[in-house]
């Protein structure tokens, strides 16, 4: 898996194949699909599923529509826009069908393996800074009583150096 970019579409074509495969309706394939990759992902991944399976469904639904749209009338497709149009296409049906079970699963997952603590920091001229600090339960030490001071600057370079680290993993 490369990070949790498609774990969607991991979660979406798990559970159809159980769902063939072992004649479950899709939302029992579901949740035996989220367990078992759930249950398989590194603890540094965890965190970040909630993102991935939240994607908007209105906007993927509007997408297609509007891709539809733009292939009325003709009779044959190039091969961009057919493309666009699978693509669009399986963002609707694999979000449409995920968002109203994995979300909450994701965070009823989250809330049994993690301790998530989030503080709200006033900055020197006025902006608030929010920070979210997540461990795992078993993790009991306690967390310092102070943040050092660290720059707006230092921290926008720190959250830049995470994000590309976590694209090349």
């Amino acid at each position: 898996m490369a990070g949790n970019k498609f774990i969607a579409y991991e979660f979406y074509s798990s559970a159809k194949m159980m769902e063939a495969k072992e004649q479950l309706n899709f939302q029992d394939a579901l949740q035996k699909a989220f367990n078992k990759k759930y249950g398989n992902l590194p603890d540094q991944l965890i965190p970040k599923v909630g993102i991935g399976v939240d994607g908007d469904v209105n906007a993927s639904r509007k997408l297609l529509k509007e891709t539809l749209a733009k292939q009325r009338d003709k009779d044959s497709i190039d091969y961009g826009s057919a493309l666009a149009l699978c693509k669009s296409y399986l963002n609707y049906k694999t979000f449409s069908q995920l968002k109203p079970h994995i979300v909450q699963w994701v965070e009823l997952k989250d809330k049994e393996k993690f301790i998530t603590d989030t503080k709200d920091l006033k900055t020197k001229n006025g902006n608030t800074l929010t920070i979210t600090i997540v461990r795992k339960k078993e993790n009991t030490a306690p967390l310092p009583s102070s943040l050092p001071i660290i720059s707006t600057q230092d921290l926008l370079m720190l959250f830049l150096a995470k994000e590309q680290r976590s694209i090349i993993m």
